[in-house]
């Protein structure tokens, strides 16, 4: 293995650990190394896993505009010879950044790539990863069944595997889509077992994502208390994971629980906060349904502070 592998599996190391800022910078450094490389087969290949794994730790810092860019480089050095793994990562990753940019038109094609790669190779772990981001879109779109359907692929595909981060993360999805269907008992189980998991894996980010569903769920119950402790412990990971997309998450959940405890101006600032995070990543689904709650804050209450964000949509 050379001294260029090594730093790129060091980078992912970290990656893996949290430590994003610093596994950002391992992955600029390495690209600029590699591109000091001659042109050569050796040099694309490490090109491409860097550019994959920039562009993962991009989109996890919230950063979807930059991680759809660095894809974008990833892919256009894709051949018929480029191993497997490194053109499905490249799909999926160029899938994700479009997906968290609400792009999920764009976003379904590129995830239908990376899951024919990793059907044709028989990879259950790859193929579980497509299927459910594919299920999320079709979620996104409002059809419950083929999301569903999707997300059962998933749940097959990687329990054949033993991957406990893929069975948590089909786990937490089936359990979107029994909330979605107004199903919350079944909903809080399977929601409690995908965080019970990602607690024994010590999965810090899913750990995060679970908690601010089961107080999604909690809010549902009106039992917002409950769903204030498991939103406040979900918001104070994504702070510390730097993770502004779940951040603005957690600051709607508490918003929306304040909201209906009777405490208007404490909502208003949490709904506020988030509207500012979801600006700066440009998440434009968010953004809206931020607006939509606030818009409910201002009808009951139109003396709360006339405030304009520092950057407004323009699309």
């Amino acid at each position: 293995m050379t001294e260029l592998e090594q730093s790129l599996d060091l980078a992912f190391e970290t990656m893996r650990n949290n430590a994003l800022d610093v596994s950002e910078s391992m992955f600029r450094e390495a690209l600029s190394n590699i591109a000091a490389m001659p042109d050569t087969s050796t040099r694309s290949l490490l090109l491409i896993r860097a550019y994959n794994g920039l562009s993962l730790c991009l989109s996890r810092l919230s950063q979807f505009e930059e991680a759809e860019q660095v894809s974008t480089l990833a892919v256009a050095l894709l051949t018929n010879s480029t191993p497997y793994r490194y053109a499905a990562d490249a799909y999926y990753f160029f899938a994700l950044a479009k997906y968290y940019l609400s792009n999920f038109s764009d976003a379904l094609p590129l995830l239908q790539k990376s899951y024919a790669l990793a059907e044709a190779h028989q990879d259950a772990k790859l193929l579980g990863r497509a299927a459910n981001t594919i299920a999320n879109v079709f979620f996104n779109l409002g059809d419950y069944l083929k999301a569903t359907e999707y997300y059962q692929i998933s749940l097959v595909q990687v329990r054949l595997v033993g991957d406990s981060s893929g069975i948590a993360m089909a786990l937490n999805n089936i359990g979107v889509v029994f909330r979605t269907t107004h199903d919350l008992k079944s909903a809080l189980e399977v929601h409690e077992e995908s965080l019970n998991i990602r607690r024994r894996i010590n999965e810090v980010s899913g750990i995060a994502m679970s908690l601010n569903n089961i107080a999604n769920i909690y809010s549902d119950m009106s039992d917002y208390h409950t769903a204030l402790t498991f939103a406040k412990e979900s918001l104070s990971i994504h702070e510390q994971l730097k993770d502004d997309y779940g951040t603005a998450l957690s600051l709607n959940i508490i918003g929306r629980c304040y909201h209906y405890l009777g405490d208007v101006q404490t909502a208003f600032e949490h709904h506020w906060q988030s509207l500012l995070l979801r600006l700066k990543i440009k998440d434009r689904f968010g953004e809206i349904l931020t607006y939509l709650a606030l818009g409910e804050l201002y009808a009951e209450i139109p003396s709360l502070p006339r405030r304009f964000p520092p950057e407004s949509s323009t699309d």
